[in-house]
């Protein structure tokens, strides 16, 4: 038995778990983030709008914050229509 060192949703087999590395873009030129306010959901959730393919709920985002790595997983994300490879998503941060 194998134990994975991070949650996985439920609907998402760990061969389908993608990590995606946005530490060499610029916050700001390449994507940009932001605080969310939703008191519903506890804890800090943060949105998200980048150019990018294949992203999907459960997936991981990796962001540089002044020189520190920092993950997210994303919980909902949404392409707009028109420019089929910019999306916005809800993440979290991953805290292991």
């Amino acid at each position: 038995m194998f134990f994975l060192p991070f949650r996985l949703p439920i609907y998402r087999s760990p061969s389908s778990l993608r990590v995606h590395d946005y530490t060499q873009q610029v916050r700001g030129q390449h994507y940009f983030f932001s605080l969310a306010h939703n008191e519903a959901e506890p804890g800090e959730q943060f949105y998200m709008t980048a150019y990018g393919k294949g992203v999907k709920p459960g997936d991981r985002i990796q962001l540089k914050d002044n020189g520190h790595l920092r993950e997210y997983e994303i919980k909902a994300v949404d392409y707009y229509g028109n420019v089929p490879h910019l999306w916005t998503g809800l993440l979290v941060e991953v805290r292991e």
